[in-house]
């Protein structure tokens, strides 16, 4: 709520609240920019770390999946080539 006091006092519903002055007077704005691009670094570090997490378990799970049969497996209802399979028709 303004009021017109002082900066650093204003009164709210539930009585007198302070603000204390961080740094030196008028760099506010610098501070704010260089506390926003600390934020943005953070959050885009956060994300390479979930990228890479993601990765790691999506390479561990392609190389423990097993995909088909061999060709020419003796399992008829396996199918023999990849070109049966695009085609539908299984032997």
């Amino acid at each position: 709520m303004l009021s017109g006091e002082p900066p650093g006092r204003w009164q709210q519903r539930t009585g007198w609240r302070y603000a204390w002055l961080v740094g030196e007077e008028n760099r506010g704005l610098e501070y704010m920019f260089i506390m926003m691009n600390a934020a943005r670094f953070g959050v885009g570090v956060e994300g390479v770390g979930i990228a890479e997490r993601a990765f790691q378990r999506a390479r561990q799970y392609a190389r423990e999946r097993i995909q088909g049969t061999e060709l020419g497996a003796n399992d008829t209802s396996a199918c023999r080539s990849s070109a049966t399979l695009m085609c539908g028709a299984c032997c």
